[in-house]
């Protein structure tokens, strides 16, 4: 039933309820499909996107690891040739020194024998034997003189040992 007020249509309030129920039933039928959708969407970022995101996070972890045990397989590879290198120089360098301080302590022994005949020619009194042992040892004089004129070389150049080196192999490999 349909009535009038200050020239309005008004029609009967059950007639409204009823049209506004149907309107409430076709939102409710769409909110309880969205309803549905959002639940397939929560269970969606629940197991497919958290397995996604836990998976792609543990296999960059790894890889991550991975490079990080390749480099320090890689510095100490570095590592093990430059501390070789440099103990096979200093073994030659010590070798060489050792032969140095080997012949400079023989050519003291000799230096200090020497002198000692030479104390004993100066205190020799008679000229004949004084000359006699004289002329004996001037060539042995004249070999000492050439053999203490020897200049000392020092080791080859410690670059090796220097820190620079070592920067300046591991820039190359950028």
């Amino acid at each position: 039933m349909t009535s009038t007020h200050n020239e309005h249509k008004t029609e009967k309030i059950r007639t409204v309820a009823d049209k506004c129920r149907q309107k409430v039933n076709l939102i409710k039928g769409k909110l309880g499909t969205q309803v549905g959708v959002v639940k397939q969407k929560l269970e969606t970022i629940d197991t497919e996107h958290s397995f996604q995101l836990k998976s792609d996070f543990e296999c960059y972890v790894a890889k991550v690891q991975e490079t990080v045990d390749e480099l320090h397989k890689i510095i100490d590879r570095y590592k093990q040739i430059s501390l070789t290198t440099a103990l096979d120089f200093k073994e030659i360098e010590s070798q060489d020194l050792d032969r140095k301080r080997t012949f400079f302590r023989r050519l003291q022994d000799e230096i200090k024998d020497r002198y000692s005949k030479f104390e004993n020619l100066s205190q020799e009194s008679h000229d004949s034997t004084f000359l006699t042992e004289w002329k004996a040892l001037q060539s042995e004089v004249q070999s000492i003189n050439e053999e203490t004129g020897r200049c000392i070389i020092k080791p080859r150049s410690n670059s090796i040992f220097q820190s620079k080196s070592l920067y300046r192999c591991s820039h190359r490999r950028n």
